[in-house]
């Protein structure tokens, strides 16, 4: 007889039971609950063992049909113990459902509130609003209601690196969660692009909320009889022949030889109906197709009308004309989706006063997204009101900020020195690893890409020389060369070239690349057939292309709005505005629950492509960066690097 899942847990729990009441009698445990036995002794009555231990004779009785009918010497009672009742109350509490009516808020939201604001109302996470309202996720409007129950069992956000190994079904049972979870946390994220390395949101034990109850047939204790053992028999061949459980035969007659004609206890069961609990699950999750066809349902029920954007630019230095150049560049890329389906409302507010005027501006106009255009002495302040108001903040310009390191809610738009540096020696080593180096230099001490480089290659392949030593060093055409110029004057930047176009000349065969400087961006315009017939990669985080397409459309835009071209400067600081506008702004009007979610709205990027990658409990990361290669027809490759 196969023992029912209810009990199970009460058994194991039940025989760690302490009694309290006739504590010299033994205990056995049969179905999970607690029975006192006793042996029968001579000149016993029923009666009279029950008056003598506070049993109620009719259910000693009741219990024991076949032995109180002939109460020999030997023969074993059978009574529950006397707390019984709380045991198995206790113990249902704890598998069973919870019955009780949980106690509901209905919040009808008013003018000018939003998620974070109510969630702390009521003191309940922000993700519990959102998981039980999930419309919320895109936005809510004044004069919506909001449905609450508080539950102290509610799933809580994590942040987790999808390994090698791992799919969204396999993610999913590790943290007690749907996969219709991870995909409803990471818009964007499918079976299709589910990557080790990524980092991705779950909800563990969102679970909780899928338990359902069932009614199935299950077996209780009824009462005790008794059989007489055949010669040779086994307690599983009695337990067969009688349809009981083996275990529960033998609980219930410990220290009992088995031999023939031993009288021992059986227990009698009767069919009762008892409630189950289980986690729906989705079926379609347990195959590929399935989960995508989850993605897609997910996907659609995500589609949202989108809303007012309200985004605040808080410029370092009002006057200066990075700022300006960024804010017109900004105002550009908003007058282009002014026919987009949504409506931007901007907000410049000067971020060259004290901490308390400027977040008295911020707090005042409530943005959803925070723009600074400082570029040294980042303003961290505005990392926390950012977090605390369940807004974004992007810093474009200062490298030297590690926000986004800590702080879900701030965006690094460009990658920090060190990262970039790593970025530019990995792609060094990776694609040019079969050539001889030679780094242009007096002291490569002070140029961390070429120690990167330098550290990782052998030191026979690596050669040393200053520019001087350059004009007369032999290029073999047996050998392919790799040149490493850490030069950033315009002159010896030309020289260099000129240099390495005359062993090209000389040695036609002889293959010579050349790695520069990323400082080499702001000369490169009067050298640009040069460039490309020195075959030179530049390092860059960045680079504006004016011969680009959609540079040329951002440039007419530009003039026809402001009566003028942008400032020539690197960055282009007008492109910088242009493209966080570009990237941000249909972000936040479509997709605002998840920044590593590209908008299919935007159009490619004019000066700094953007795919952001989410910090292990932090915020975003943009790590692309180039090389920049100039090729024949003015023509520009950004090849991307990261």
């Amino acid at each position: 007889m196969k023992r029912k899942t209810l009990f199970a847990f009460l058994l194991t729990t039940a025989s760690c039971l302490c009694v309290s009441a006739n504590s010299s009698f033994p205990v056995v445990n049969i179905q999970g609950k607690p029975y006192y036995y006793y042996e029968v002794k001579k000149g016993d009555s029923l009666y009279g063992i029950a008056k003598n231990n506070g049993w109620d004779a009719d259910k000693l009785c009741e219990l024991n049909p076949i032995v109180s009918l002939d109460l020999k010497k030997g023969a074993r009672l059978y009574y529950p113990v006397s707390d019984k009742d709380a045991v198995a109350s206790r113990l249902a509490e704890i598998q069973e459902p919870q019955t009780r009516e949980k106690r509901k808020i209905r919040h009808t939201i008013a003018k000018g509130e939003t998620i974070y604001s109510i969630a702390k109302k009521y003191n309940v996470p922000t993700d519990l609003i959102y998981y039980q309202n999930p419309s919320s996720r895109t936005g809510i409007k004044a004069g919506e209601t909001l449905t609450i129950i508080p539950d102290e069992k509610m799933a809580s956000a994590e942040l987790y690196v999808i390994q090698s190994k791992d799919t969204p079904y396999s993610v999913a049972k590790k943290f007690n969660c749907a996969v219709e979870d991870i995909f409803r946390e990471n818009p964007g994220v499918s079976e299709k692009n589910f990557k080790a390395g990524s980092t991705i949101r779950i909800m563990a034990n969102a679970n909780v909320h899928r338990i359902k109850t069932e009614t199935v047939e299950a077996e209780k204790l009824d009462s005790f009889g008794t059989y007489k053992a055949k010669s040779n028999e086994s307690w599983e061949g009695i337990a067969r022949r009688l349809g009981v459980d083996v275990d529960d035969l033998k609980e219930i007659n410990p220290e009992v030889e088995l031999k023939k004609n031993t009288i021992i206890a059986v227990p009698k069961y009767e069919k009762i109906e008892v409630e189950r609990q289980y986690v729906a699950e989705d079926p379609r999750e347990k195959t590929a197709e399935g989960r995508m066809e989850i993605y897609e349902d997910v996907k659609a029920s995500l589609t949202r009308t989108p809303g007012k954007v309200k985004v605040a630019i808080v410029l370092d230095t009002p006057s200066s004309k990075k700022d300006l150049e960024f804010s017109r560049g900004f105002i550009t890329a908003v007058d282009r989706y002014k026919n987009a389906g949504f409506e931007t409302d901007l907000e410049i507010i000067r971020g060259d006063r004290d901490k308390d005027a400027v977040l008295a501006d911020i707090k005042d106009f409530k943005p959803s997204l925070i723009i600074t255009t400082a570029d040294k002495d980042y303003p961290a302040y505005l990392n926390e009101y950012a977090k605390e108001n369940y807004a974004m903040v992007v810093n474009p310009f200062d490298l030297k900020s590690e926000g986004f390191l800590t702080n879900p809610a701030a965006i690094q738009l460009m990658p920090p020195s060190t990262q970039f540096n790593e970025s530019v020696a990995r792609y060094i080593l990776d694609n040019f690893e079969d050539r001889k180096m030679v780094i242009v230099s007096s002291n490569i001490e002070d140029d961390l890409i070429a120690n990167l480089v330098a550290d990782q290659t052998d030191s026979s392949r690596i050669l040393q020389l200053t520019l001087e030593e350059l004009r007369d060093y032999p290029f073999y055409e047996t050998e392919k060369y790799i040149v490493y110029a850490t030069p950033t004057k315009k002159s010896d930047v030309t020289s260099l070239i000129d240099i390495i176009l005359t062993a090209k000349e000389e040695s036609p065969l002889t293959e010579i690349a050349v790695i520069g400087r990323p400082s080499w961006v702001t000369i490169a315009d009067g050298l640009k057939e040069k460039l490309f017939q020195a075959d030179v990669y530049i390092p860059s985080r960045f680079y504006f292309d004016m011969e680009n397409a959609d540079s040329k459309n951002f440039l007419a835009d530009y003039k026809r709005i402001f009566r003028h071209p942008p400032l020539k400067s690197y960055p282009v600081y007008a492109a910088s505005g242009y493209d966080v506008a570009n990237y941000f702004l249909p972000l936040q009007a479509y997709a605002p629950e998840d920044y590593s979610m590209t908008p299919q709205t935007a159009t490619p990027q004019l000066q700094v492509d953007v795919d952001l990658s989410r910090m292990p409990s932090g915020g975003y990361l943009n790590p692309i960066c180039y090389m920049i290669r100039f090729a024949p027809f003015q023509y520009i490759e950004k090849i991307r690097i990261e």
